[in-house]
């Protein structure tokens, strides 16, 4: 440890952290500025920075851009949230996840510059990622938004690309309750001269009214217009603007299984940062991954091999599109849920109700914001689902023993869905079964 601190364990940190502040969430950016001025943090580094705000598909993005940029020789730096299995997914260096002792020193510092200054969880880590992101002298900072944009820590930085991907209702406590509200707080990570990408099909008339008035150009998502893509036989294809405004393809042999416009966003991006080689760019698309998104896993059973999908969605935005991944796989789907209680389980659920065949619910009970599964199993009864297809479970570990031993059974495929917590509980089950497969789509 470089630093002398408060703890020297990453697990006592992020303990003490989360109960250090008196809210959870707490929208603002002047505290954060007071300290990020006390360790010497600048607002405009040096490297390129690119933030990426919107409702879905905000980590798919960032993955894509720093797997492009990495390919071309960029030295590239990456803060994401939530994370699925340990906290240093958050932060990447090159691609690898920051050591314990990296974040410990970074905590440790933040602590000793804060004072009095309370800080959220979320607040210590986005100051860590920005120390130890100005500290390693990268080429690119990848800045993926917490909740919402212009409150929000990460808005701390000016971006040089601000990228906003789909708008649809979620933390309305905090955000708004339509998409007019909501886009106008996603669209407060624009700067006044910055370049802006918009991958929303329809975007709010407040994200489009701000980029028309901040941005110095601006690359909206549509076959007509600088950025798209869409399945094609076999593959996909992607489409954007290039060198000279040339409207250029790449044409892929597999189909990619993240959102096509945040990959078709990050692709755009990069174009825009004069890295790119077409040819090399395919292949890196074609091998891109992301952990929990639409992911397949096959697991080694006692009663052969089950093919698990996990997917993090968790709102009706993202539940539509899983209903739509799931509406073109064969076969029986079962289906493991837990979500949060402040989500909107009726929509979420409403569209997945003719892809699930079985349902298997689960209590999250070190999670106090989660609903029970007696609340979901209320909801699925009251749009019509037969209470011999609902199952509810103490535990996910539970779920997935039984879950598992039953698509087996019936030949059917397991889905996982529902928060990030719910696939990290499942991933863990998973990843006790040593011998497992995994791989994207």
């Amino acid at each position: 440890m470089k630093f002398k601190g408060r703890f020297t364990n990453l697990g006592d940190w992020l303990s003490w952290m989360e109960q250090l502040h008196p809210s959870e969430i707490d929208l603002g950016l002047d505290r954060i500025k007071a300290v990020a001025d006390r360790l010497g943090l600048v607002t405009t580094p040096t490297a390129q920075v690119i933030t990426v705000a919107g409702t879905n598909g905000k980590g798919s993005c960032v993955s894509t851009m720093q797997t492009l940029l990495r390919a071309s020789g960029q030295r590239v730096g990456s803060y994401t949230s939530p994370h699925l299995l340990c906290y240093n997914e958050r932060v990447q260096i090159d691609g690898q996840a920051v050591t314990d002792e990296a974040l410990c020193d970074a905590f440790s510092l933040i602590d000793s510059a804060r004072q009095d200054v309370s800080l959220t969880y979320f607040e210590f880590g986005t100051l860590a990622a920005f120390y130890l992101f100005q500290e390693a002298k990268l080429d690119y900072w990848l800045l993926e938004v917490g909740l919402g944009g212009r409150l929000d820590a990460v808005n701390l930085i000016d971006p040089d690309i601000a990228i906003i991907t789909p708008v649809a209702i979620d933390h309305e406590a905090w955000l708004g309750s339509d998409r007019e509200k909501i886009g106008a707080e996603k669209a407060g990570i624009l700067r006044p001269g910055c370049i802006a990408l918009c991958a929303d099909p329809e975007p709010p008339a407040s994200v489009v009214e701000a980029i028309a008035s901040q941005a110095k150009s601006s690359y909206f998502w549509g076959r007509d217009k600088a950025f798209y893509a869409y399945d094609s036989e076999g593959g996909t294809v992607l489409g954007f603007t290039g060198e000279g405004m040339q409207k250029q393809e790449l044409i892929l042999k597999d189909k990619i299984d993240l959102p096509l416009p945040s990959v078709a966003a990050a692709v755009q991006a990069v174009a825009l940062c004069n890295l790119f080689d077409p040819q090399k760019m395919a292949a890196d698309l074609e091998a891109l991954s992301l952990p929990g998104r639409f992911q397949t896993h096959r697991v080694e059973h006692e009663q052969g091999v089950l093919a698990c999908i996990t997917d993090v969605a968790h709102n009706p935005h993202a539940a539509n599109l899983l209903a739509d991944r799931l509406s073109k796989l064969e076969g029986k789907k079962y289906g493991l849920m837990c979500v949060m209680k402040d989500k909107d389980i009726t929509h979420m659920i409403r569209p997945l109700k003719a892809e699930i065949d079985q349902w298997y619910l689960c209590n999250l009970p070190e999670i106090p914001r989660s609903a029970s599964a007696d609340e979901i199993k209320n909801a699925l009864v009251a749009l019509g689902v037969e209470e011999n297809k609902i199952h509810v479970f103490a535990t996910v570990d539970a779920g997935m023993d039984k879950a598992s031993t039953m698509a087996l059974a019936d030949d059917a495929s397991l889905v996982v869905f529902g928060s990030f917590y719910t696939v990290a509980e499942s991933m863990n089950w998973i990843n006790k079964r040593s011998n497992s497969e995994v791989k994207n789509g």
